[in-house]
């Protein structure tokens, strides 16, 4: 079956090309080219019928094929101009019927028995040096007249395109690369976009030579620039190629610049290239052209408003961006100094891919003190916004999640700054991540705000968090409320508004509608009552501030319940809780408790949530029954002055009297309260701006606040007439006692100013008191100058 002597040679024979052949086969008659061609095949030992297999051993096939159609010139006479007519009669019989498919189908045996391998008559013939130019143009251009519907798997079977090109992927050695490729971009444009990607894959396995890359590159930036659809494919074959640094710049510029219009897939691959192909002398340019060319938000927004893209793509896309950031810094930390540089300019416009940036720097330990200073500068100076940082963690939620530890130290960091707005943005990045984390993160989140809240560092920040978390996400943060109980060790330490926020936050999360239990939790009753009875003043004090703030949560909580018995249930939890505190406070004898007391109950009278009316109607019977000894006519105990009543509205000429509200026969009696040595002079002013919230809450200028700001007061007549009078000095307690009696008739007179100046109505029913009652003020403020 060997040829005992090698044919002659058919070195000298013209270039063969496709048309000769085609213009060949038209004389010819179609049936006897088929059974030509396929008796050859059968004297090389390789057979069609019924499937594609080898009667000889493969290396004894490929043999023949050398021999038969050999271009040396030991060839015999009988071989000459074999090449063409194999070849036309190849064409001939691959265009008929479905016999391409036939010839790019898997050899199998005679015997049945699969050979293991893809190799094909196709390969074979390619892998002949005679035979793979005119074989190899044949199929390029028959890649050109697939449609994209051909393009398409039927069934199990691949398409032939995709045949085409997978054995053209395998050809050992391409005898004319230049000339191949000129082929190749003379059909690209007539093909279809599946048909141009597999050419254009086809390009690194054809274009062995380094000489030709540099003009392939300038052809396939045009390719690309012209058709977006491309450009993933020709990225990656512009990667497997060696170009010198001149084509490697314009090609990264290119790339960049196309970046607004690729696909959200092509992404990765493009930035990907525009890293890699960065030099160490042009660094700062790749950074500077990626950041034109790369805007993540918008990249972000126009992939989820298209409807025809799931949540799951557009994740993996962006998770893909961020690795491949993550990998390429990593691997050129020369970029990664550039960049910081570059964004240490604080004239430079911060995005959100230098954001990213920053986070996997500090990610990576290479440039983290760097970057973590540019971004408390940015923060600082207001580049780096809340709406910037929570938008980014919103949409990248996914892509960023192995950086949540980075971030969270991040945001510890900022959170202790004492500056607004880096406070400002760290609560609203802490509060994204709280929703975006899972919940470990969750869990570190909380107690990270916990320990800077007991160790005071960053507290009032904290306590912002906790509060913000509480509003727009109490059912996730239930969970954790343990670990916020963790702070009653350290209350001596708080402040009072921080006392406040932290009672406000743990009333929220133990407040459930469809708990059976107590509203107020065991602990926290607990803790209110361990306060209130402590002896000590300040201890005492932080159970009312406990105490107040708890019934202020729960009155916010039943304005906005509709579940009548609910309500009912806390409104007698609020009362009864209100009643221990007013008689625990009763109990002591520090005016500053008193006070306290009835200026946190103004508070809570004075916000802006409904408060039930069982409260108001409780407070009002108790201050009457409570502190009914500032209206005493009684004159302090050895005292010789004389008292008199004075400043009075009642007959004042500039008061309309018609106007006057309904009059109550009692008067403060400054004197006594200065004279009580244990709480009244400071109670006073408190007691009055309680009664004016009462007033201002029941939305009534004939309330029983009214009479305060008409009714006169008892007063030391010496206070106006015998001191100035007298040529004496009065003794030194005497002295002491008028002056304190003038200080406190003025803040008296102060807070009823206070009081009315701000109780105006806009509904016909009440404006027209309005003018009346402003009168009555301005005589008042007269009486304090």
């Amino acid at each position: 079956w060997l040829h005992p002597q090698p044919t002659a040679a058919l070195a000298h024979c013209p270039p063969i090309s496709i048309e000769c052949f085609q213009g060949s086969m038209a004389r010819g008659s179609p049936v006897a080219a088929k059974s030509h061609f396929l008796s050859t095949l059968s004297q090389l030992g390789f057979t069609l019928n019924p499937q594609p297999s080898l009667t000889v051993h493969q290396s004894a096939f490929e043999a023949n094929l050398r021999r038969h159609f050999s271009a040396n010139g030991s060839a015999p006479p009988s071989s000459t101009n074999a090449v063409e007519p194999f070849v036309r009669e190849l064409i001939s019989f691959a265009d008929s019927g479905d016999n391409l498919r036939l010839l790019l189908q898997p050899l199998e045996r005679q015997d049945g028995e699969e050979d293991g391998s893809d190799e094909c008559l196709v390969r074979f013939l390619l892998d002949c040096e005679p035979l793979q130019r005119p074989t190899l143009q044949y199929l390029l251009e028959k890649l050109a007249e697939f449609t994209e519907a051909d393009c398409s798997a039927s069934g199990n079977e691949a398409s032939l395109p995709t045949l085409i090109c997978h054995q053209l992927h395998w050809i050992s050695l391409v005898n004319d690369p230049g000339a191949v490729i000129d082929t190749i971009f003379e059909v690209l444009p007539l093909s279809c976009n599946s048909v141009q990607r597999g050419i254009i894959g086809l390009i690194p396995d054809i274009a062995t030579h380094d000489s030709l890359h540099d003009d392939i590159a300038s052809k396939l930036q045009d390719v690309m620039m012209g058709n977006s659809e491309l450009y993933k494919v020709c990225v990656e074959t512009l990667s497997a190629m060696s170009l010198s640094a001149a084509v490697l710049a314009d090609l990264r510029s290119a790339v960049c610049s196309g970046l607004r219009s690729a696909k959200l897939e092509d992404v990765p691959l493009l930035v990907k290239f525009s890293l890699q192909t960065a030099s160490e002398t042009d660094c700062l340019e790749a950074v500077q052209e990626l950041r034109s060319g790369l805007d993540l938000l918008q990249l972000a927004k126009e992939a989820a408003s298209a409807s025809t893209r799931a949540a799951s793509e557009v994740a993996s896309a962006d998770s893909l961006i961020v690795d491949c950031l993550n990998t390429e810094l990593m691997h050129q930390k020369r970029l990664g100094r550039v960049w910081v540089k570059l964004l240490d300019d604080k004239t430079e416009t911060l995005a959100a891919l230098d954001v990213v940036f920053l986070v996997v720097s500090i990610h990576q330990q290479h440039q983290a003190k760097k970057a973590e200073n540019v971004i408390k500068a940015r923060v600082k100076t207001g580049s780096l916004t809340s709406e910037l940082a929570t938008e980014l963690v919103g949409r990248f939620s996914v892509a960023l999640k192995p950086f949540l530890p980075t971030l969270l130290s991040m945001c510890e960091v900022l959170g202790r700054a004492s500056d607004v707005t880096t406070a400002e943005v760290a609560r609203e990045l802490t509060c994204e991540l709280f929703l975006v984390g899972d919940l470990f993160t969750r869990q570190e989140i909380v107690v990270g705000l916990i320990t800077r809240i007991c160790t005071l560092d960053g507290a009032e920040n904290a306590f912002q968090t906790l509060s913000k978390l509480v509003r727009e996400h109490v059912e996730e943060l239930r969970r954790y409320s343990c670990f916020i109980h963790g702070v009653f060790e350290y209350l001596e330490q708080l402040s009072p508004t921080q006392i406040r926020q932290l009672f406000s936050i743990l009333t929220s999360l133990n407040l459930q509608q469809d708990s059976s239990d107590s509203i107020i939790r065991d602990e926290m009753n607990i803790v209110i009552k361990k306060q209130l009875t402590c002896p000590h003043v300040k201890f005492h004090k932080i159970g009312v501030i406990s105490s107040l703030s708890v019934i202020g949560r729960v009155c916010q909580v039943i304005s906005q319940s509709q579940d009548r018995a609910y309500s009912r249930k806390m409104t007698h939890e609020a009362v009864t809780l209100l009643q221990e505190t007013m008689s625990h406070a009763a109990m002591t004898s520090s005016q500053d408790v008193h006070a306290l007391l009835l200026d946190e109950l103004s508070d809570l009278v004075g916000q802006e949530a409904e408060v039930p009316v069982k409260i108001l109607d409780w407070l009002e019977t108790k201050l009457q029954s409570e502190y009914s000894h500032f209206f005493s006519d009684d004159s302090p105990p050895s005292c010789p002055i004389r008292l008199e009543k004075r400043f009075g509205l009642t007959s004042h000429p500039r008061v309309d009297q018609c106007a006057l509200g309904t009059r109550v026969d009692k008067c403060v009696n400054i004197c006594a309260v200065v004279s009580n040595e244990v709480r009244d002079s400071v109670v006073l002013v408190s007691y009055v701006r309680l009664v004016c919230a009462l007033a201002r809450k029941r939305a009534s200028h004939d309330s029983s606040a009214l009479w305060l700001l008409e009714n006169p007061v008892i007063v030391f007549a010496a206070c106006y007439d015998d001191v100035i009078s007298r040529e004496e000095p009065l003794p030194t307690a005497q002295y002491e006692l008028l002056c304190a009696s003038h200080l406190t008739l003025i803040n008296y007179l102060r807070e009823l100013v206070n009081a009315f100046s701000v109780m105006n109505h806009e509904d016909d029913a009440t404006s027209d008191n309005d003018d009346a009652i402003m009168a009555k003020v301005i005589v008042r403020i007269e009486q304090i100058v």
